[in-house]
């Protein structure tokens, strides 16, 4: 038997069938997309076209941007809405004998010149990027370049076009022992970004992306070209020799859990590349690589496009080679 309390709910509370239910219309939250950008030094040159296009096209649905490296160089020249940029930019200063030249790096007598570079792209050049108009583009959306941390070598995030934006681009590019130094943020000293995190498309899903659009700079496949496990161990010798005064330098040398971590992780690295590339021939390729190379100096060439694990080819370069290396950020 119902009391006239129960009544009074009734009527106040009406009842809902599931008919109801399937006819409640909620309003639809608009999709966020994000957009991501992988390093890559110059193989960037592939996002400067793709950005490029979206300019020439006027397409940005885009309320996150995530980029890393060059990736956060291209990221940058988009939100500035300068078409053309980030193809200047690697075609003219990364192939700059100022900004990275391979003989005088092997002889120690010049790191990678990223303070020069990025002062010809900053806002104090007259073609430099557009700070106002990233600004007016990110009133709504927000821009971050990936850092690795040197003390937990985890990836890290700064918003682009704000605060020290400029040294925070020169942290995402900053590879370790082609840049003398890490970089400061706040307290903390960050080096490249791809260390860590090279495509960062599961930050942009931790912040709320629902579409994430990723530029790769590499293919997906495995490259099956072969490589000698003879240049693989030249190149874990060599690494391992230098990482400890490079680590020094990080001011890490008193965390040898960390500095343990770090060797392992180089070792397991190596490791897999030898595993994943057969050996064809018994000679080692790098000697046929020089033997291949002409002997007089190439005039404005020679230069590498490499990604991640071809940086540790640098390693075994040394000798009378005149070839130029170019830019990993």
């Amino acid at each position: 038997m119902q009391s006239p309390n129960d009544t009074e709910s009734a009527a106040f509370y009406p009842s809902t069938t599931d008919g109801d239910i399937r006819n409640l219309r909620l309003p639809k939250r608009r999709k966020r997309i994000a957009l991501v950008a992988q390093g890559g030094g110059q193989r960037g040159i592939y996002t400067t076209g793709v950005l490029d296009s979206f300019l020439d096209a006027g397409f940005d649905p885009f309320e996150l941007y995530f980029g890393t490296s060059a990736g956060a160089l291209n990221i940058s020249s988009y939100i500035t809405r300068q078409r053309g940029f980030g193809h200047h930019f690697i075609t003219q200063y990364t192939t700059n004998d100022r900004f990275f030249n391979l003989v005088k790096y092997v002889r120690r007598q010049q790191f990678m010149d990223l303070d020069w570079a990025l002062d010809m792209a900053g806002p104090n050049n007259v073609d430099g990027l557009r700070v106002e108009q990233a600004r007016g583009v990110l009133s709504e959306r927000s821009a971050y370049a990936c850092v690795t941390n040197t003390h937990t070598l985890e990836p890290d995030f700064f918003h682009l076009f704000e605060g020290d934006w400029v040294n925070v681009l020169k942290a995402t590019c900053a590879i370790p022992m082609l840049y003398p130094s890490p970089v400061q943020l706040n307290n903390n000293f960050y080096v490249d970004g791809g260390v860590s995190n090279a495509i960062p498309a599961r930050e942009a899903f931790n912040r709320g992306a629902d579409i994430i659009v990723v530029i790769r700079t590499e293919p997906v496949v495995e490259d099956k070209a072969p490589v000698s496990s003879v240049l693989v161990e030249n190149l874990r010798s060599r690494m391992e020799k230098r990482l400890p005064d490079y680590l020094a330098r990080l001011n890490i040398e008193d965390r040898l859990g960390k500095l343990s971590e770090f060797h392992e992780q180089l070792s397991n690295r190596l490791e897999d590349i030898r595993h994943r590339y057969r050996e064809s021939t018994p000679e080692p390729l790098w000697h046929k690589i020089r033997e291949m190379m002409p002997k007089h100096k190439h005039q404005n060439g020679g230069r590498w496009l490499f990604g991640g694990d071809s940086i540790y080819r640098l390693h075994a370069s040394r000798g009378k080679s005149s070839m130029q290396i170019c830019w990993k950020c």
